[in-house]
């Protein structure tokens, strides 16, 4: 089997990959369910009230609208971190990195 040496990027979000913040261990247990499971529910709870910020892909909100096609109804809003389209990204120190 061949291997390949790994490449990290520290660098770009730190050895922890939360830019080295040192966020305190969480005091809760993860829900068991997925995060479109748990967009669906919270949206049809408080419709209109829930505010998605999404700052990756946007699987888990297509995943949502599949569950439930209502969730595009009932749902607040969307703010998305959008990325480089048809050009070069991430070329700078100080470029987002989605």
């Amino acid at each position: 089997m061949k291997t390949t040496k790994l490449r990290a990027a520290g660098f770009v979000h730190g050895l922890d990959g939360l830019g080295n913040q040192n966020f305190p261990q969480p005091k809760s247990k993860p829900i068991e369910k997925s995060a479109a499971e748990y967009l669906v529910e919270q949206a049809s709870l408080y419709p209109g009230e829930i505010t998605v910020v999404a700052l990756g892909p946007l699987t888990n909100i297509a995943l949502a609208i599949e569950l439930d096609p209502a969730f595009t109804e009932n749902i607040g809003q969307i703010i998305l971190l959008g990325g480089a389209f048809l050009v070069n990204g991430n070329v700078n120190p100080a470029s987002e990195a989605n």
